[in-house]
């Protein structure tokens, strides 16, 4: 680890985290574990509800005061770890604020469901929200797309492949997108000593 690319004030905090190996199976099987283990949050004037799109769980969050627009969220967790229970504070405090209705979609994790899998389970959640959206009072022309992290990185793929197909999505809503690909991709940095 290169502590001097930390900013100085940060480096004794640096020095006494744990180190993060994603690619340890043990590593992820306790991230799943605790994931499930998550207790979840509910928001006064929010109705949790669950449901499916074919094989997909979805987490659903009905604000007493419906404006008639909703949200496709997308949580974080590096692709490798994470679901919708962890952010049900956010997707309730979201659609109690602005009366849309949240979908989280619960997608498949990597490596064991490796790429497109959680694309394609997030492009099943949007499909899902378009043909329940007469259910739930939705104007299917003000649904937005968002995510954490992960979450906003697969937003932004699938607000690109919607485009593409010709389906309008209303806007995009990215929380910090795992989006630059040009570290990722350069073979060059593997033999960094990453701090995660």
């Amino acid at each position: 680890m290169d502590i001097d690319r930390v900013d100085p004030d940060l480096r004794a905090t640096t020095r006494r985290m744990p180190r993060f190996r994603l690619e340890n199976a043990l590593f992820r099987r306790a991230a799943a574990g605790a994931t499930r283990l998550t207790p979840g949050a509910r928001v006064s004037g929010v109705e949790r509800r669950t449901a499916r799109a074919g094989g997909v769980r979805l987490r659903v969050y009905v604000p007493e005061r419906a404006s008639g627009a909703a949200l496709l969220w997308i949580h974080g967790g590096g692709l490798v770890m994470g679901s919708p229970r962890m952010d049900d504070r956010l997707c309730g405090e979201t659609a109690a604020r602005t009366g849309a209705i949240v979908v989280s979609v619960d997608y498949r994790v990597a490596p064991k469901h490796p790429f497109p899998a959680a694309l394609e389970d997030v492009a099943a959640g949007f499909a899902w929200l378009v043909a329940h959206a007469a259910g739930y009072a939705v104007d299917p022309l003000r649904i937005a797309v968002g995510g954490q992290s992960a979450g906003g990185g697969l937003a932004a793929a699938l607000v690109q492949r919607l485009h593409d197909e010709g389906t309008p999505v209303a806007a995009q809503w990215l929380w910090c997108p795992m989006l630059d690909d040009r570290t990722a991709a350069d073979r060059s940095r593997d033999a960094d000593d990453h701090f995660v």
